[in-house]
């Protein structure tokens, strides 16, 4: 018997979104979401990158594939996992009366390559939006081209369902989709919503009977039984639950009573890993499929959780292996169930909605379920000062330039009750494509650096990058199978470089010719600076966190750089004064950022000691220089590009 072939939804969703000539709508739906996740493997990889996004070009070129391709998220509100995203992804928090937010549902509309049709494409599957549901997880997910009149009314009503909020998002796609008149019952999207829908339950009541078999990694407290007392047209059943650590989320007399009264088969899928938890929820009744999100719970069936699942109503196609049940594997009666879907799920939480509208400079925060005489304040995440102090009704802020740049750089806010965070959530920016403001360096300093340092347009991976790698990016990079560039220098979250650069870079290539012949040495001199960089190793190729290594071993610690630089500096009178400047440039960039937080205890006295005695000698020396540097043939230079900078700087 030949081997299964395994699919990756998210190889799936690139083959699928490579169809296309144009993308006009490219939307996804998910319970839990993980921004950087999504910036990082998703937006990165439908553009065609097989690495991160690093640099700041590749940044503003995601920007604006995003606006290109329409893209949207909607996320459960209390389902939003820290990240580190710069990205500026239209995202919608939903807010679900009863239970919670659970469809994984894309949708991809555009006119195709071969064809110059149009068409839209259907993914409902298990998988959130998360390294667990697109690498970690094994999952179940179905696509379809939605080409029957049937599909396309029920997308139709699942999309206006999610706007109802009052967004106006996929016009196009619904204008579409209503042109569609072909009948065909083949396939069929079924989705609950806020009480809009078809509940599940009332579909297996009105069109299923025959054997059923469920595949659900999760069952409620009280067990399936009362759930399967409902479905009255069953005959055999089988239940297929997923290992769960080490146990099944049933309770152990549970699992007896069900098959001394009911005669259910339980059975086990067969898991060559079992370190990757079978997440898919998959369940055939009689002659139809099931695939999508909807777990054996209450919430999920009745309706309570917004739900979505593809019907296929011819299903010989649906093969699985599975063994005999481990008895020992169900949870003692006294233990609790644990349903990581639908945990967290109180709905008298708070609700926050924090909106940019760059077009009328204004910022919009509105809140719900806030408790009365509570003190609640928000802060964007990434500084110590609150946005707004006392969060007691909605909020209309004007954009000052000092809060535009904050903005640029941090994508998420958290809320506040008494100094406890009790709510996340993620900036949502409108008309950020005509109104923002350009990405703008801070100061001089940060231009130079850029520049010399970071900066090689013969060599990508000296450009600068975008945060820091730490140890959950490289699981991530694991398990997803995903290999990544060594990056020179890794700076967190560095989104700085801008306009005021590329008008520099423009201004010395235009003056390239001019300046080797007639400008200032230091001009000249800059030349040759990246043979020494090379040789000196000045940015490392990762990001160091052995203390020792970082501040005494050769070739490329700070102490051996610094005493090169020291010598040169008294030894040589033929110094470039520039290239002794960018050395000390980066010691100092290399000393603020320097992992203090482990030296936490007395037995790193010694890299204390050291790092001290490392700062005094730089400082010292970066006096000397700097005195250097104002003799007149190296000021004519530094006043040329303090002289551009600015003028870019004033018009941002």
């Amino acid at each position: 018997m030949s081997k299964e072939k395994v699919l990756k939804i998210r190889d799936s969703l690139k083959a699928v979104y490579d169809l296309y000539e144009e993308v006009y709508d490219l939307f996804f739906t998910t319970y839990n979401y993980e921004p950087d996740f999504f910036e990082e493997y998703i937006v990165a990889y439908l553009m065609g990158f097989d690495r991160k996004i690093t640099t700041i070009g590749e940044l503003k070129d995601a920007d604006k594939w995003i606006q290109d391709n329409h893209i949207a998220v909607y996320y459960d509100k209390n389902a939003i996992s820290p990240g580190t995203s710069c990205l500026t992804v239209p995202v919608y928090p939903q807010n679900i009366s009863k239970g919670v937010f659970h469809p994984k549902v894309i949708v991809i509309y555009g006119q195709l390559k071969q064809s110059n049709k149009k068409a839209v494409y259907l993914f409902v599957s298990s998988c959130n939006l998360t390294v667990s549901g697109y690498g970690r997880n094994k999952e179940a997910f179905a696509c379809t081209e939605v080409k029957s009149i049937a599909l396309a009314e029920s997308l139709v009503k699942f999309i206006k369902a999610l706007e109802s909020s009052g967004l106006d998002t996929h016009n196009q796609l619904i204008e579409y989709l209503m042109t569609i008149r072909t009948k065909n019952d083949s396939v069929e999207f079924l989705w609950t919503y806020n009480n809009k829908g078809y509940k599940l339950l009332n579909y297996f009541e009105n069109n299923c009977s025959g054997d059923l078999i469920v595949i659900s990694p999760y069952f409620d407290e009280n067990g399936p039984k009362q759930l399967l007392e409902l479905i009255t047209k069953k005959k055999k059943t089988t239940l297929i639950p997923a290992v769960d650590g080490e146990t099944y989320n049933i309770h152990k007399n549970d699992y007896l009573e069900l098959l001394k009264q009911e005669k259910i088969a339980f059975k086990e899928l067969l898991n060559e890993d079992s370190s990757r938890f079978i997440h898919a929820k998959i369940m055939k009744y009689g002659d139809k499929l099931f695939v999508g999100s909807y777990n054996f719970t209450t919430a999920a069936m009745k309706g309570l959780n917004a739900e979505a699942a593809l019907v296929f109503n011819t299903s010989d196609l649906f093969n699985y292996s599975v063994k005999n049940i481990s008895e020992n594997r169900f949870l003692p009666d006294e233990q609790t169930i644990v349903n990581r879907d639908e945990s967290g799920a109180d709905n008298n939480d708070i609700f926050v909605i924090f909106t940019v509208q760059w077009k009328e400079s204004r910022i919009y925060i509105k809140s719900e379920n806030l408790e009365q005489n509570e003190l609640y304040s928000l802060r964007i995440d990434g500084f110590s000062e609150d946005l707004v102090s006392n969060l007691a009704s909605d909020v209309d802020l004007e954009i000052t330039t000092n809060l535009a740049n904050k903005l640029l750089k941090h994508k998420s806010f958290s809320v506040y009750n008494n100094n406890i965070c009790c709510f996340k959530g993620l900036i949502n920016e409108i008309d950020s494509a005509e109104y923002r403001p350009e990405i703008c360096c801070e100061n001089l300093n940060e231009s130079l650096k850029e520049w010399f340092i970071n900066y090689d347009e013969n060599n990508s991976s000296n450009k600068q990058s975008l945060r820091l790698i730490n140890d959950e990016d490289e699981e991530t990079e694991k398990v997803l199978g995903i290999s990544q560039e060594e990056i020179a220098d890794i700076f967190d979250n560095y989104y700085l470089i801008s306009k005021a650069l590329e008008n520099l870079l423009t201004k010395i290539e235009e003056a390239r010719n001019f300046l080797r012949e007639k400008g200032p040495v230091a001009q000249r001199k800059t030349e040759q600076f990246w043979n020494r960089y090379d040789k000196w190793k000045l940015a490392k190729d990762k990001a160091d966190r052995n203390l020792y290594g970082y501040l005494v071993t050769k070739p490329g610690s700070i102490e051996n750089i610094l005493t090169f630089l020291e010598k040169e500096h008294s030894e040589n009178e033929n110094i470039d004064i520039v290239y002794e400047w960018l050395i000390i440039h980066y010691i100092n960039y290399a000393l603020s950022q320097f992992p203090k937080n482990l030296i936490h205890n007395e037995g790193n006295k010694i890299y204390k000691e050291k790092l001290a005695l490392i700062t005094v000698k730089t400082k010292n020396l970066e006096k000397d220089i700097e005195k250097a540097l104002r003799k007149e043939i190296h000021k004519k230079y530094l006043d040329w590009v303090t002289e551009e900078f600015n003028k870019r700087l004033q018009n941002v």
